[in-house]
């Protein structure tokens, strides 16, 4: 019989990830008149979204009279979804990147409330006990 031949489909993928830091895990939290410090959790992934309407089949082959299976593009999308949760979790640098921009804006809030020295510490796991 030679080789076995299977469905195909060849995919570029794009999407759109959020990070974000669970604010319900924040602790250590020291406050001296206008000056607070506390800890917080490293940015985690809130959403995966693709973009249909950005991604595109390059390449699509089915075995006609012996392919019954009707979702292999819903199945390829899926697998794009979670690569992307696997690369952003590999990649230092976006949740570096993340990790900033998270301080950035809750600095910038405290400070709006009244707060002028604002400490924010990342930490690993869960800080809670």
């Amino acid at each position: 019989l030679g080789e076995v031949i299977t469905d195909q489909l060849l995919l570029k993928a794009t999407g759109e990830i959020q990070l974000g830091i669970d604010l319900s895990q924040v602790h250590d939290v020291f406050i001296d008149g206008t000056s607070i410090r506390f800890n917080v959790p490293q940015p985690e992934i809130v959403s995966v979204e693709l973009l249909p309407e950005k991604s595109q089949i390059y390449d699509r082959r089915q075995v006609l009279f012996l392919s019954n299976y009707t979702g292999l593009e819903t199945e390829a999308l899926e697998a794009a979804r979670q690569q992307l949760r696997v690369d952003v979790n590999e990649n230092s640098a976006m949740l570096e990147l993340a990790e900033e921009y998270g301080k950035l804006k809750l600095t910038e809030f405290l400070r709006n409330v009244g707060y002028t020295d604002v400490e924010v510490n990342f930490v690993e796991g869960n800080p809670l006990p």
